[in-house]
Parts: structure tokens; C-alpha cells; sequence
């Protein structure tokens, strides 16, 4: 007479994905059954749903819409070195528990201090003070005794179960067998029988045929190779200038797997040290952030070490490539490896940095380095008033050439943006297919200033070719907040 979850999801899994949990109960059989779920997310209790079982017998719920609601992402253009991820990682856990109508078989009832009591053979899986009805068969020599009681106490031995309710007793009878059952129509509710115990969820999302090979494994810090994965998409060999601004997340289901950022380029390897330890609540050092964007790593340098004879700065005119990865309190390697092209290509247009939360919930930059363009739609909205005025002294009607009949009330100035991209390769072309469909993006001007946008391509191809110099993209995208101007 117990739950069993048949499968549930693992330990740690993107949020926007299904999150499917099937059950079954030794209770399925009893009449208007239905397993109830109470969802809990960072210790609070989100939401409860109710689900009858499936032909099958098992009950099937997809939890992640309740989940989901609770992460969001975490951007600000000044993180540097590590940070918490708080808004874009979520523990949860769901208690489960069963209700069904109950009837309760008795066989006889019997004379029990004053009181009216039913005898059965199995538990009855009611509660003292509920309010039940009694059903006798056919042809019972007392039917007073039927109908409306309620429980005043509950006795079971190894053979019978005593059921007592405040009906007085009247008379002896032959052996009356029934059902008892709530008052009502209620029905009866098992509470947590079962609990997924608790999971860790994280802002990102994969493909229907990814999502069937989930391996949340392949993300988690660990001292064993291939080890674990920088929470991002990006590929290896991604250009970044040195403008560019990064921040990628990464998770470890133990403290301090996630200990030291490490940096190798030309000039030697450098570190920053992660300080956050898991404090045990709801675990919310998880999930963890680290700028590693060139500029980053080139403005902010106060906490990071030079390691051996390796010679700031990280990245000089000579460097063409920079390498990351992870170590862990004992200084083994915990997260597997990344490596950055620098991009020194110089252009005589604006470049446009653009900073997305890619499918994975890191934030990574693409610069736009070709020509762009801008323009201004401009929605006024206006009121017509009467011009001039009455003069008493010469009952004459008087106006103003230059007086104004129609007035603009408000006015709305909204920009646009169209960005064309130069040349990249096919991962990079594949990978840039999350930057269309990123629902946060920024734009970081050169003067440093970040601005959200919005992107309003409607339709993207993805380019694809064996020839990586013939591939590039045009975006468009406005500002997110639109500007005003005097009213008239």
C-alpha cells in the first residue's frame, strides 16, 4: 500500500525541458484514485497538481512549467571573476501523496462502551473525528444502524481492525456485514508517501534529440576525465576581441569541485579563486559564474594570480589564442577545457558587440564588424484646439500667424539596428543560430554603456558549407526602450 516512483528526473537538468515523473500505487484499483503532487522549489511550496492514472495504471506528471517559473538568468555587465548564479539555478523536490474514495469492509458490529463499533479484517484508512456512512447489506435487522457517524477512536490488533463512532448502541444483532466510507462522497488522502527528494535545475534548454540522451553527468565538475562541461554551447576556437565581455556558468554537485578559474595564453598561467562555499541550504552555491571574456581578463586583475613565471598582462599583441579551464580545492582539473581565438581583424565600420544568453545560460559576445545601419520610426500622436482668441475691447476675434491648431501630445522615438557580420565559420555559424533565438540580449557600445535589445529578425537560414570563408549574417534588432521627446 505505498507510492513507487518508476522514473523521475535526474539529479541535474535544464528547466525549459520536460520534466516527467511516473508513478504507481498498490492503490490504483480503489474508486475516483488520482495521485497528488505537492511541488516545493528552494523549500517553498510552489504549487500542488492532481493526476488520475493513465489506462496503464501509472500517473505521469511534467512538472517543469511549475519549476521554470523560478529561474531566470543572471546579467550584469560589472561581474567579474566568480560569481552566484542565484537567479538562473533552482533546487526542487515533489511530495506525493494518493486519494481515492475508500470503502472500508466490516464484517460485524459490537457493543463498545455505550458506543456503536464496526469490526473488520483489513485497516481502515480513515482518521478519529472523520465523518463517515455506514452501508449495511440488505435485510440488516437494525438499519438505525446505517447512515451518517463519526469516528471516536480506532483500535487494530494483528486480526482485526475496531472501528468506535458515536452512534449509541441499540441492540444485539445477527452478523450485519458493510462498508464504511466518508461522509459526502469525501475522499480519503494518504500524505507524502513518496518524495523525488531533491533536484537541481538550471536556466537552460536542449534539442527534442539531445534531450533523449541527457547525460546530466557530462555538466557536473569532476576529477575524472573527460571531466566536466562549461555550461555553454560556444565552440572550441570561438573569436572574441579583445572588447569582448564573457560570463560562463558551470555546476558542481560537491563543494569546492568548482575551486580555481584557470587561464593559460603566451604569457603563462594565471587563476582566480572561487570564495563562495557550500554553505548546505538548498544548495545554492551550485551553480557559479566566471568572467572570462578578454576584457575581463585585461581590466580586472586585482584578484587574479600569476602563476610560476608567467607575466602580465594575460593577453598582449602577440597572443593569439587563450585557454580555460577548472580545478578544485586539491587542485585537480575539474572542468574540461576551452580555448578562444582573438579576433584582431580590423574594420572601418562600428563594430557591434552583442552579449546572449546562449541555450545553456552562459552569456557569450558576437561582434558585428561590418557595415551597419540605423534608422528612427517616429509614432506621434496628436489633438486639434482651437487657434486665436476673443478681444472684449474691440469684439474682434484675434489670432497669431504662427499660433498652432494642431498639437503634438506625445512622441515616441524607437531605433533600429541592422548588423551584418563578417565572416565565420561553420561551428561558429551553426552556434550563432542561438543568438536569433536568444530571448536576452545586450549590446555593449563602445564607450562601455549596455543596452538591452530586442531581436526582430523574423527568419534566419543556417548557412552551411565545407568552405568556412564564405559564410556571414545580417541581424536586426531595436533597443528595448524606446525614447520620448517634449510634448507640444
Amino acid at each position: 500500500m505505498a507510492i513507487s516512483i518508476v522514473k523521475q528526473p535526474t539529479p541535474f537538468q535544464p528547466a525549459y525541458n520536460p520534466m516527467i515523473i511516473s508513478l504507481t500505487s498498490s492503490n490504483v484499483a480503489q474508486t475516483s484514485f488520482q495521485f497528488v503532487s505537492d511541488i516545493y522549489v528552494r523549500g517553498n511550496w510552489v504549487t500542488r497538481m492532481k493526476i488520475p492514472v493513465n489506462p496503464d495504471g501509472y500517473g505521469v506528471f511534467d512538472i517543469h512549467r511549475h519549476v521554470e517559473n523560478s529561474v531566470s538568468f543572471d546579467f550584469n555587465p560589472s561581474d567579474k571573476y566568480w560569481t552566484i548564479a542565484t537567479n538562473s539555478f533552482a533546487t526542487y523536490s515533489v511530495n506525493f501523496s494518493e486519494e481515492f474514495r475508500f470503502e472500508w469492509p466490516f464484517y460485524d458490529n459490537q457493543f463498545t462502551s455505550g458506543s456503536l463499533s464496526f469490526i473488520g479484517g483489513t485497516t481502515p484508512l480513515f482518521n478519529v473525528g472523520d465523518e463517515i456512512f455506514v452501508t449495511q447489506e440488505d435485510n440488516a435487522t437494525e438499519p438505525g444502524y446505517s447512515g451518517y457517524a463519526q469516528i471516536t477512536s480506532i483500535t487494530m490488533s494483528g486480526t482485526y481492525s475496531l472501528l468506535v463512532t458515536n452512534k449509541p448502541f441499540t441492540t444485539a444483532t445477527p452478523v450485519n456485514p458493510g462498508t464504511v466510507s466518508l461522509f459526502n462522497f469525501g475522499l480519503n488522502i494518504l500524505t507524502t508517501t513518496q518524495s523525488t527528494g531533491e533536484l537541481d535545475t538550471f536556466n537552460g534548454v536542449v534539442s527534442f534529440e539531445d534531450y533523449i540522451n541527457w547525460d546530466w553527468t557530462d555538466w557536473e565538475a569532476n576529477n575524472v576525465a573527460p571531466y566536466g562541461k562549461f555550461l555553454t554551447n560556444v565552440p572550441d576556437n570561438y573569436k572574441v576581441g579583445t572588447q569582448s565581455r564573457m560570463w560562463l556558468n558551470v555546476y558542481q554537485a560537491d563543494s569546492n569541485d568548482v575551486k580555481d578559474l584557470m587561464i593559460e595564453s603566451n604569457k603563462g598561467t594565471f587563476r582566480f579563486t572561487n570564495s563562495f562555499v557550500d554553505p548546505g541550504t538548498y544548495d545554492q552555491y551550485s551553480l557559479l559564474k566566471a568572467g572570462v571574456g578578454p576584457y575581463q581578463l585585461l581590466t580586472y586583475t586585482s584578484s587574479i594570480t600569476n602563476q610560476g613565471t608567467a607575466s602580465f598582462p594575460i593577453i598582449d599583441d602577440d597572443t593569439t589564442e587563450y585557454t580555460i579551464y577548472v580545478k578544485n580545492q586539491i587542485l585537480q582539473q575539474t572542468i574540461a577545457s576551452k580555448t578562444f581565438k582573438i579576433d584582431r581583424t580590423c574594420s572601418r565600420y562600428e563594430p557591434i558587440q552583442l552579449v546572449f544568453m546562449d541555450k545553456m545560460g552562459s552569456f557569450v559576445p558576437f561582434t558585428f564588424t561590418r557595415v551597419s545601419r540605423n534608422t528612427t520610426s517616429i509614432d506621434r500622436k496628436t489633438w486639434g484646439q482651437n487657434y486665436g482668441s476673443f478681444a472684449p475691447a474691440t469684439n474682434n476675434w484675434n489670432y497669431n500667424s504662427w499660433d498652432r491648431g494642431t498639437r503634438t501630445l506625445d512622441t515616441v522615438v524607437n531605433e533600429k539596428w541592422v548588423a551584418n557580420s563578417d565572416w565565420v565559420d561553420s561551428a561558429t555559424s551553426d552556434y550563432l543560430m542561438e543568438l536569433f533565438q536568444s530571448p536576452e540580449v545586450y549590446w555593449i557600445k563602445d564607450n562601455g554603456t549596455t543596452v538591452a535589445i530586442n531581436i526582430t529578425t523574423t527568419g534566419v537560414e543556417r548557412k552551411q558549407t565545407i568552405n568556412d570563408q564564405i559564410i556571414n549574417y545580417t541581424i536586426e534588432f531595436e533597443t528595448s526602450v524606446k525614447n520620448s521627446s517634449q510634448r507640444g
